[in-house]
């Protein structure tokens, strides 16, 4: 059984597109839980309206709201399916998509598999289309790693586009985060495998919600300040083994890059002072660690002592600098 777990909150508008999604799919054994984070729509009711049509869906309510995490975790205790899908309420799936994260994890005997999605600005994707279907590729989780750390690729960065088998989350939640909870949770999935299966095809429509946290511009002050914080506090989850430097190094040298982007951005915000302060913090305690790391290229180095410290210099030769990704 593969256990999907909905994130329910102040979607009214997008549920019926994807739940009927979900009811669709074409791989039938499935428990459906919608956790409903104190919605203020009429989500709620919805989902208990829908959950009537199909047995295989049952609806959770939050007492309180808990954010993006809290639902998670919520569904993850209730969860009985060998294998754990999650799935925002505001977006919506191919009808073969669980078919087609199973078949990739029993072809490869992994236990996560993921395929690509769309970025798209409305409900208008064809869940029924035909699929050019693609060879599963096999990726090493030091590659997705470093896609996830370097890039921000939000194909490895988020849960929605993933199935986990579910004894591989064992003692592993969401954290209680603002931003990048996804990303935190993702790093100590991965460190426990080798590999990871990908299908090349998207099957997932990820729906540009304006109301959202990541598609609301009143709310990137608030939401890169704590993007930084989060994002350093992922040092903590670096397990020791072969890579741990290495992957001290991507949080740390690409949180640094990360932070000369961002101190533009909230100048006259009013996460400006803090995101200093916490950025000059940041700079106090790593810089040593920073500047001995072996998995940071020199020139990416330097980028960022003059972007931060000379930054009039840097914009006189920014297009000269050019960043060096180094794995």
């Amino acid at each position: 059984m593969v256990s999907v777990i909905v994130n329910v909150y102040n979607c009214r508008e997008y549920l019926p597109t994807s739940l009927e999604s979900v009811r669709q799919q074409t791989y039938r054994n499935l428990e459906v839980i919608l956790v409903d984070d104190c919605s203020t729509d009429g989500s709620g009711t919805f989902c208990e309206e829908f959950s009537k049509m199909d047995g295989r869906f049952r609806v959770i309510h939050h007492t309180q709201n808990t954010g993006v995490s809290g639902p998670r975790n919520t569904g993850l205790r209730e969860a009985i399916g060998e294998y754990i899908y999650f799935l925002d309420g505001d977006d919506y799936i191919h009808e073969q998509a669980i078919e087609t994260l199973i078949a990739a994890i029993e072809e490869t005997s992994l236990s996560v598999s993921a395929y690509d999605y769309y970025w798209h600005a409305s409900l208008d994707g064809n869940t029924h289309r035909v699929r050019d279907k693609k060879s599963v590729e096999i990726l090493t989780t030091e590659k997705v790693i470093f896609q996830m750390l370097a890039f921000v690729d939000l194909r490895w960065c988020v849960a929605w586009n993933k199935l986990y088998k579910r004894t591989l989350l064992e003692g592993i939640s969401f954290h209680d985060y603002y931003s990048i909870q996804d990303q935190d949770f993702n790093l100590r999935v991965f460190q426990r495998i080798d590999s990871i299966a990908f299908v090349p095809e998207k099957l997932y429509w990820y729906v540009e919600n304006p109301d959202s946290l990541q598609n609301n511009p009143s709310h990137n002050a608030k939401r890169l300040y704590f993007n930084t914080l989060n994002r350093f506090k992922m040092l903590d989850c670096v397990q020791c083994g072969k890579n741990a430097k290495k992957y001290r190094a991507w949080i740390i040298g690409y949180g640094f890059l990360q932070m000369v982007k961002r101190r533009r951005i909230e100048q006259g915000t009013d996460y400006e002072v803090a995101f200093n302060s916490l950025s000059l913090k940041l700079i106090r305690s790593l810089s040593r660690e920073f500047l001995f790391m072996r998995h940071f290229s020199i020139r990416n180095k330097s980028q960022f002592i003059v972007a931060w410290f000379f930054p009039r210099l840097y914009e006189a030769c920014v297009q000269v600098v050019k960043p060096n990704i180094k794995g």
